[in-house]
C-alpha cells in the first residue's frame, strides 16, 4: 500500500510539472506580442501612412515570429518529453525551473532585440535562446541517464534525438550570437539554420517518441 500510495504521488507530481510548465510557457509566449505596437499616427491617417507604420514595425514582428516559433518547438518536444518521463524528483523539478526562467525572458531579450538591432542585442537574444536550448537537453539528459526518470525499454534513438535536436539548435544561436559581433545581418542569415534542425528534430523526435511513450 506504501509503494502504491508512493508511485501515485509521483505521478500526480508529474502531472503537475507539466501544468505549471505549459501555463509558464504559454504566458511567454503571450507576452512577445505585446511588444507589437503601431506608431503614433494621425486620427485619419491614409493608407499609405499605415503602410509605412507597419513597414517600420517589421522588425518587431519578425522578432516575435521567430521567437514564436523557437519557443513553440520547444514547448512541443517538452511535451512529448513528458510522455516518457513517468517519474520527477527534485533535480528535474529545479532543471525544469531554470529552463522555465530562461523561456520567461525571452519576451524581454525579444523586446530588446528588435528595438536595438546591435550585437549587443544579439548577443542578448541568441544567449537566451541558446541557454533555454541547452537547458532543455539538460533536462532530458538528466532523464534518460542510468534510467532515472525513464523506462528502462525506451529506445536508444528516441534518447539519443531527444538530446542532440536542443544541442543543434542552441548551436545555431551559438554561432547567430558570434558572427553578429562581426556583422549583424551575417548573424541574422544564420537563423535559417534552424529550419533544417527544427525539421529534422521535429519529424523524427514525433515519430519516435510516441513509439516510446508509455501507454
Amino acid at each position: 500500500m506504501a509503494e502504491q500510495t508512493e508511485t501515485t504521488g509521483t505521478t500526480a507530481s508529474t502531472e503537475r510539472l507539466v501544468m505549471f510548465s505549459d501555463g509558464v510557457i504559454a504566458i511567454a509566449i503571450t507576452l512577445l506580442v505585446l511588444d507589437i505596437r503601431l506608431p503614433e499616427l494621425p486620427e485619419h491617417a491614409d493608407s499609405a501612412a499605415l503602410a509605412a507604420a507597419l513597414l517600420a514595425i517589421m522588425p518587431k514582428i519578425a522578432a516575435y515570429a521567430l521567437s514564436f516559433l523557437v519557443v513553440g518547438e520547444l514547448w512541443y518536444v517538452h511535451h512529448l518529453r513528458f510522455r516518457s518521463i513517468d517519474r520527477c524528483d527534485a533535480r528535474l523539478i529545479w532543471l525544469n525551473m531554470l529552463f522555465l526562467m530562461t523561456i520567461g525572458f525571452v519576451p524581454f531579450a525579444s523586446s530588446v532585440l528588435s528595438e536595438h538591432p546591435n550585437a549587443t542585442a544579439h548577443a542578448l537574444y541568441d544567449g537566451t535562446m541558446a541557454c533555454a536550448s541547452l537547458l532543455s537537453a539538460a533536462l532530458w539528459g538528466y532523464a534518460i541517464t542510468g534510467d532515472r526518470l525513464v523506462p528502462a525499454g525506451l529506445p536508444a534513438d528516441v534518447r539519443r534525438r531527444s538530446l542532440v535536436g536542443p544541442l543543434r539548435v542552441a548551436a545555431v544561436f551559438v554561432l547567430s550570437g558570434v558572427l553578429a559581433q562581426f556583422n549583424e545581418h551575417a548573424g541574422r542569415w544564420a537563423w535559417l539554420l534552424l529550419i533544417p534542425a527544427a525539421v529534422e528534430w521535429h519529424g523524427r523526435h514525433r515519430g519516435r517518441h510516441h513509439q516510446g511513450a508509455r501507454p
